[in-house]
């Protein structure tokens, strides 16, 4: 009766954490990641495919998708995360994928709390799960829109699966334990290194049984499964069961790389990536490896963390890009923390309640601040999206062309209801984001649609780039309306100041309220908000956006 009492206030715990992220939700997601992955659920929800063919040289196609025809483009991530969010689309709406994210980031405190519990008990468990829960990383790519979330869901879910099995010797648990741990690659390619430390635990518990070999081939069967259908995929995209979108960077890992995040990685996780969890979680690992009744448990923790770590921190954009990629590792730490409170505590109950609410304080007094301000701010870049969506919907018809800077059309994507074109041809004169003017082509990997873009959009003199840019339109429209999302300087820049001369009619206005006041934080702006951050400068609170009609 008490364990089921245990379980059903972890549930409520996990509930409440999922209505205060909800607290900050806005039906949009601003992020180039979540394009690709929300495009390609809306494509398969709809098409049953996970690759579209373009219709026009203009029409928007996002920064994470690898031209694999004339005119066929492929997501670069792998189609797990996409399979889940198009479930739910067909199911319960466009919207209703939004909040996948934040449902697995809630669900996996209760993991957290369910291995917790069979490793150390119950009180440590609820130890963990709060340090999880005031992880402003976490809780900030909970509503981020990217892969990192589930990725962490299901490695949690295949050890909560293992760990079950290490108790009731049931096959089918073991079975499930691969299958879950089998879809990790299926969402993030790298982390296909958690599988060797899953699979290795599994013979390690077996062997002290007697059953190993039929236990493991168990775990090689469930993994076996998606891992096929991750293999399929990506020889119906690319050509070859073990090509993927990344072919374009093949020399993003490197040891110069290594050797400066080797360095800043440890500081900026004790700082900012997951505080006093981080040194008491790699200490609880350590302690557990060394300690002969938990050492199987330490060594899983660890084979874990340590490989996919190191592996990260060769990333080119590691000494300085967000500690993102070591989210599936936070929980996992988190366990560590509690085991070693619990340790150092030495089994007596007062030294141990003492020590865990002076860790959780900590804990909340560092996490909560900071998950208030990056949710805070999300709130603030999503609300300007989400109603500049909600007005396409009402004036905007459904399959009409809708022209917008990057950021909108991100959004725009994912709700899949227009053919989009990328203002931005215009500013940077056809040139993709990676290829910046003045760069010779031979020195990027540009695609066929990218030269022809140069080469037609290039040549013009600025005041005919517009009418360049008309010829495009009219040929994709044809028979269909044409909308312009944009503010007023732009198109006055973009038309000489003359829009109706153009056919160019302002439809709407779109203000975006001012933003709540906010008191002075004294923490560092980990994610800059509205103007701050100059990509979203079009959407900050305060801003306004016209919506013209263009009359071709």
């Amino acid at each position: 009766m008490a364990k089921h009492a245990a379980l059903a206030l972890a549930v409520l715990a996990a509930a409440a954490h999922f209505a205060l992220l909800m607290q900050y939700f806005e039906p949009a997601a601003a992020a180039r990641d979540a394009q690709a992955y929300f495009g390609q659920a809306r494509l398969l929800a709809h098409t049953g495919r996970l690759c579209m063919n373009a219709e026009s040289p203009i029409q928007y196609v996002g920064y994470h998708w690898t031209q694999t025809g004339p005119d066929t483009y492929c997501g670069k991530y792998p189609p797990g995360l996409p399979v889940i969010l198009a479930g739910v689309r067909r199911v319960a709406g466009a919207n209703a994928m939004l909040t996948v994210n934040p449902v697995l980031a809630s669900a996996s405190l209760v993991l957290v709390f369910l291995i917790c519990n069979a490793w150390s008990g119950p009180g440590w468990g609820f130890l963990a799960m709060l340090l999880l829960a005031a992880n402003p990383l976490a809780n900030k790519h909970a509503l981020y829109g990217d892969s990192h979330t589930a990725s962490a869901f299901f490695l949690l879910l295949a050890i909560w699966l293992a760990v079950s099995w290490t108790r009731s010797r049931r096959l089918p648990l073991v079975f499930a334990a691969g299958l879950a741990a089998g879809f990790i690659p299926a969402i993030r390619y790298s982390e296909v290194l958690f599988l060797p430390a899953l699979a290795a635990f599994v013979l390690l518990e077996g062997r002290t049984r007697g059953d190993a070999i039929r236990n493991v081939l168990a775990f090689a069967a469930g993994a076996a499964v998606p891992l096929a259908v991750l293999c399929l995929h990506n020889h119906a995209a690319y050509g070859a069961f073990w090509k993927t979108g990344y072919a374009s960077e093949a020399g993003a890992f490197g040891w110069v790389y290594f050797r400066q995040a080797f360095v800043t990685w440890p500081q900026r996780m004790l700082a900012e990536g997951d505080a006093y969890a981080f040194a008491l979680g790699a200490f609880g690992i350590a302690a557990m490896c060394a300690r002969r009744e938990t050492w199987k448990q330490g060594a899983l923790l660890a084979a874990l963390v340590i490989p996919s770590s190191l592996m990260y921190m060769s990333f080119h954009a590691a000494p300085f890009a967000p500690l993102r990629y070591l989210i599936p590792a936070l929980p996992l730490f988190a366990i560590g923390a509690a085991s070693f409170v619990k340790m150092i505590s030495g089994g007596r109950a007062a030294e141990g309640a003492v020590a865990a609410a002076v860790i959780a304080l900590l804990n909340l007094y560092w996490g909560a601040p900071q998950s208030e301000q990056a949710l805070g701010a999300l709130r603030v870049r999503h609300r300007g999206l989400a109603m500049a969506t909600a007005m396409l919907h009402e004036h905007a018809p459904e399959g009409s062309i809708v022209i917008a800077d990057e950021i909108i059309l991100q959004q725009l994507d994912s709700a899949g209801n227009w053919r989009l074109a990328d203002e931005a041809i215009l500013l940077r004169r056809g040139r993709p984001q990676n290829a910046p003017a003045g760069v010779h082509e031979s020195q990027q990997a540009l695609t066929r649609r990218d030269r022809d873009l140069i080469q037609r959009y290039a040549a013009p003199a600025p005041q005919q780039l517009l009418g360049v840019f008309e010829e495009d339109v009219r040929a994709w429209a044809r028979t269909r309306r044409v909308f312009w999302l944009t503010t007023r300087e732009r198109m006055n820049a973009f038309s000489d100041g003359e829009p109706q001369s153009r056919g160019l009619a302002a439809r709407r206005v779109l203000r975006i309220p001012p933003g709540p006041l906010r008191t002075p934080s004294p923490y560092p702006a980990r994610m800059p908000e509205g103007a701050a951050d100059p990509r979203f400068h079009l959407i900050r609170p305060g801003s306004e956006l016209i919506l013209y009609e263009w009359n071709l």
